[in-house]
């Protein structure tokens, strides 16, 4: 018999078995998946009713979420115990077309859903329970809170173990391509990695609690709101001030107050860097003022170390935000029903800010103040005074009027419509000069109205006399119009004079006196009015943000938290908002997540530019910015870099003299985001960096080593409607290169909007490649090789190969 013959003898007879085999395993592998799928329902269903149940009675009945946490727990383990094999297959079925890439991602989802209930559960033990249970026996937070932390300090060990399954259970997700996933999965799922950074630091950060907000002890922590429409260093300049203490663990949020009511005037003050002093003409360094470093751990030690001057309150840190990312989170809650009944529709939040800053229209117009004569009189003299007060001043719509009469005006001429070559008639001017008088540039009735231009140590006044006597408590009404610019506020009266005149020469006057500063029409004796709303111009941020901490603290059910978290996430990497504590466990978890605003140490290339607006306005945000970095690789021991930085005003065109100290007394909103801008410019770029060129700025470029970096300064100042371009070339260390890679990091400024960045390689040596790495993300995006344009919405490094031979 032949092997053939042999082996298709014995084929033959295997075969019945083989099928007998192949059938009991088919049999096996439907009743499992049959057992699979009974066993998945009753575990799915379970979990749904369980996962139920806890989102409905969480808030009602806190003490049952640990209980429940576990049992949701439970259901997913006998999920995977049952599902084990099936689970093991589903991991290698990413291959299958339309459904494979779900049905791979299904284990992942599923083991990460363990991790993050197993990290909760530990998180809900250390503070969640003794909370709970805080709460349900009606004790009150100063006796809770110790608690609270003292237990979290106990459970370390757990804390940890938790944090570890949820850095690995965020590695699962983020390990999950979403866009190949079906969109009612894809799309949730991609939100949700959107803010697995989040959810991770949440865990890492309870740990850290007792060193927040410690179980004995108080800290304080500032919170600064920076307005980014007049950019500083660290995001914008510090206009309001708020704390946020923590007393034996109890948090109570202070109100957010002025700026400018912090300081304490009679303790000392140190003098400013030398750059604040020299562009903006500050001779003491002030809270405010106090961001001056880009290295926002830098700025916030300063901030700290003046407030602690003026209010005598030790400080534990600094938070700081700006107002774009502000307004992007309270945009998430509205509407916001404010303390005065506004209400703060979608897409209103920002308006609602600049709104409440400027002075209402019509807000300084009254009907008059009421003078009451105390002697006998023969006549009245009324007088329009500016004594010693640099400014300009327009005088209209005189008005007295006897309250026992018939209201008629006892001015004559009230509105200068009468003019003679001698000046308005019936008006005596004392004095001014040729430049005051008539004018018709200005007027709040009629066409005329009389200016006038205050001198230091010098009045100027212009008066009537009225030929009306009366008696002791005779009262009239005295009202009179004026319009303000950049009148000074220090000097002698600015005011509406009434003098009662007796006939044996005695005199009688009161005063009634218009606000300063930069304002249209008012009516004198509304500088009270014009004061109390400059004190409370910025109140409104105070207002929305104790609204939201009541949204919070009793209806947290309608927030829409994912959304609030992707936009908090995103002002995070945008450095909207930036963290710094001086307990040294916080310095190193904010460092880590790159919340602190710290100056980036990169060992290679580097370059950031940091703009503060020096103009005393908002012009900031009128500004368009671009800048293009181009760099020789050719001798890559002595490689080199050339920086143009262009700047337009995107304001109208205006041939306006600039003046900074006139346009920054606007009494609106719009008014200060107008008008000339003044900037003071600084390049960093790394250590060891030498300028060899350097024109464009309206001063000469300095050169000096400031945050390990070399630093490139000088300053512009732009009309409305121009454009300056900087332009810089300097040597960069030989350290840029290494190992035939070129490595450049752009770091951002902090408050200012995405800027175009063009990189550029010039010379004969082309990377061979070039990829972008943005911030907060591990993914590389390959590149063109020529010409790199990118926007700044982060911060972002260029990575170059170079050729071999290089």
């Amino acid at each position: 018999m032949t092997r053939l013959a042999a082996w298709t003898k014995t084929a033959r007879t295997a075969a019945p078995h083989l099928r007998c085999i192949l059938v009991v395993l088919l049999a096996l592998i439907l009743i499992y998946l049959l057992y699979a799928g009974i066993q998945t329902y009753r575990h799915v269903t379970a979990l749904r009713a369980h996962g139920a149940t806890l989102r409905e009675q969480a808030l009602a009945s806190p003490t049952m979420v640990g209980d429940a946490l576990r049992v949701v727990e439970g259901d997913v383990a006998r999920l995977r115990r049952d599902l084990g094999p099936l689970l093991w297959g589903m991991r290698r079925l990413g291959w299958v077309p339309w459904v494979g890439p779900a049905v791979r991602a299904g284990p992942d989802l599923l083991e990460a859903g363990a991790l993050y209930l197993q990290a909760g559960i530990a998180a809900w033990d250390a503070a969640g329970e003794p909370l709970a249970e805080g709460m349900a026996a009606d004790r009150a937070l100063p006796e809770v809170a110790p608690t609270v932390i003292r237990s979290v300090a106990a459970r370390r060990e757990e804390l940890d173990a938790a944090i570890e399954q949820a850095r690995r259970a965020a590695d699962l997700i983020t390990g999950i391509d979403a866009e190949r996933l079906p969109s009612r999965v894809g799309a949730p799922l991609a939100r949700i990695q959107g803010i697995l950074p989040l959810i991770t630091a949440g865990f890492e950060a309870l740990p850290l609690l007792p060193a927040i907000a410690p179980a004995e002890g108080t800290r304080t922590y500032l919170l600064l709101a920076q307005n980014n429409d007049e950019l500083r260093a660290t995001g914008g300049f510090i206009s309001s001030i708020g704390t946020l203490t923590f007393v034996d663990g109890v948090p109570t949020l202070g109100p957010m107050q002025d700026s400018y009511a912090v300081e304490d005037w009679t303790k000392a003050h140190p003098d400013p860097p030398e750059a604040l002093r020299e562009h903006m003409g500050i001779d003491l360094w002030t809270t405010r003022d106090a961001n001056w470093s880009p290295d926002f751990p830098t700025a916030a030690r300063d901030v700290a170390a003046l407030y602690e001057l003026n209010q005598d309150t030790e400080v534990h840190g600094v938070i700081a935000a700006d107002m774009v990312a502000a307004a992007r989170l309270l945009e998430v809650l509205t509407p916001l029903t404010l303390p005065n009944g506004t209400t703060v529709a979608p897409g209103e939040v920002m308006d609602t800010l600049h709104e409440s800053w400027s002075l209402p229209e019509d807000a300084l117009i009254t009907s008059g103040e009421v003078v009451t004569a105390t002697q006998d009189f023969a006549a009245i003299e009324v007088e329009l005074v500016l004594d010693d007060r640099p400014g300009m001043a327009w005088f209209d719509s005189v008005r007295l009027e006897d309250l026992s009469g018939a209201g008629d005006n006892l001015v004559l001429n009230p509105s200068f419509e009468e003019v003679t070559s001698a000046g308005p008639r019936h008006w005596t001017a004392t004095g001014v000069d040729a430049q005051d008088g008539i004018t018709t540039q200005h007027a709040h009735s009629g066409s005329r109205s009389y200016a006038v231009r205050g001198v230091e140590g010098r009045g100027k006044s212009v008066s009537q006399r009225i030929a009306r006597g009366g008696r002791a408590g005779d009262a009239f009404r005295v009202a009179a119009e004026s319009r303000a610019e950049a009148v000074d506020l220090k000097g002698g009266d600015y005011c509406l004079r009434v003098t009662f005149l007796g006939a044996d020469g005695t005199r009688e006057s009161v005063s009634v006196h218009f606000p300063v500063l930069t304002h249209d029409w008012a009516t004198a004796g509304t500088d009270a009015l014009l004061w109390e709303w400059w004190r409370q111009r910025k109140s409104v941020v105070g207002d929305m943000i104790a609204v939201v901490q009541r949204q919070v603290t009793t209806a947290p059910q309608r927030i829409p938290w994912l959304q609030l978290l992707e936009t908090l996430q995103d002002v995070l990497q945008a450095r909207g908002i930036q963290m710094h504590a001086f307990d040294a466990d916080l310095t190193a978890f904010l460092q880590g997540l790159g919340w602190n605003g710290a100056i980036v140490d990169a060992a290679q290339d580097y370059l950031n530019v940091i703009e503060c607006n020096t103009g005393y306005n908002k012009v900031s945000t009128a500004i368009a910015r671009e800048a293009t970095y181009s760099v020789t690789l050719d001798d890559v021991a002595h490689p080199s870099a050339s920086l143009l930085l262009r700047y337009k005003h995107t304001g109208e065109e205006t041939t306006d003299a600039c003046d900074k100290f006139r346009d920054s007394l606007a009494s609106t909103y719009e008014g200060l985001r107008e008008g000339c801008y003044w900037a003071y410019v600084r390049v960093y770029a790394p250590a060891g960096a030498t300028l060899t060129a350097c024109e464009g700025g309206d001063t000469s470029c300095s050169e000096f080593q400031e945050l390990n970096r070399t630093t490139f300064a000088t300053s512009i100042a732009l009309r409305p409607g121009e454009e300056a371009m900087l332009r810089l070339e300097y040597q960069l260390p030989p350290s840029v290169v290494n190992a035939g890679k070129y490595s450049l990091y752009l770091q951002r400024q902090a408050g200012i909007p995405s800027t175009p960045v063009e990189i550029q390689f010039r010379g004969d040596v082309v990377p061979d490649a070039v990829t972008v790495t943005a911030r907060g993300t591990d993914s590389d995006m390959p590149a063109s090789t020529d010409a790199l344009r990118l926007d700044l919405p982060v911060d972002q490094t260029v990575t170059a190969i170079l050729t071999a031979d290089r």
